[in-house]
């Protein structure tokens, strides 16, 4: 007994000194990434804080969220690679976004072109027929889709503004229609196709949502929108949409 005893113990111990093997290196992702930063002018956004000066107010942002669909990147030849795919970015989850465009053919490209929002056939589909997965799904975009008015919502902002009261009010801006696709083209960027990985860095700028080229005001009767056709606040804020994004 007392022999087995000390084997069992001179196992044990073997066991517990035998090295454990490094794990093996993962291979990085190869294709083509967009990082997008969400910012407001010049610092990251601090959801739910209520700290950031537009032209005539002071602001916060609690949900940021927006599709971005039908990218492109573009040949030295000047012809157009389409990429079709759908992207639902949400910017409190992941103030620093990464999507990924997949392998593309080899050669260089020099500008990458998307849209806010999604093309008009896709947002009068039904949403069923997305797999749960999907961005499109109810499962997963549910928030962004109108059960009441067939369509997606393709950016929606919300958050609070500062009042003279003592009460800060709130602003929910939904923006969706078929008109209110906003292309976006980001030129004088390098990207690698092939086997390489090449990442595309741009900088989400909420302040001009408020501030350019149209100063939008803050108050009771400007606060939301679902963007009905002849919403003057609606058409305002899309024309401001154009210039969210920039190359970083």
């Amino acid at each position: 007994m007392f022999a087995a005893i000390l084997a069992l113990s001179a196992c044990k111990e073997e066991s517990t000194t035998t090295p454990i093997p490094d794990p093996e290196p993962q291979e990085e992702a190869k294709g083509v990434f967009v990082v997008i930063e969400h910012l407001f002018g010049t610092q990251p956004i601090n959801f739910g804080s209520v700290e950031y000066a537009t032209a005539n107010n002071t602001v916060g942002v609690s949900n940021l969220t927006y599709y971005l669909s039908g990218f492109g990147l573009k040949r030295q030849d000047g012809s157009w690679l389409e990429i079709p795919t759908y992207h639902m970015v949400v910017a409190q989850d992941k103030p620093i976004d990464t999507l990924a465009l997949g392998k593309v053919p080899e050669g260089v490209y020099n500008a990458v072109r998307f849209q806010i929002g999604v093309d008009s056939v896709t947002n009068h589909g039904d949403p069923a027929v997305w797999p749960n997965s999907h961005p499109l799904s109810l499962m997963r975009g549910g928030q962004m889709h109108w059960s009441w008015n067939a369509g997606y919502i393709f950016m929606k902002m919300e958050g609070r503004y500062r009042k003279q009261s003592a009460e800060n009010g709130f602003y929910s801006y939904h923006i969706g229609r078929d008109d209110l696709i906003t292309p976006v083209t980001i030129t004088g960027v390098s990207i690698n196709g092939g086997e390489s990985r090449s990442m595309v860095p741009l900088v989400f700028d909420a302040a001009q949502f408020f501030n350019t080229p149209h100063v939008h005001t803050l108050a009771d009767t400007s606060a939301f929108t679902h963007s009905g056709y002849g919403d003057a606040i609606a058409d305002i804020l899309h024309g401001n949409m154009f210039g969210l994004f920039k190359k970083k």
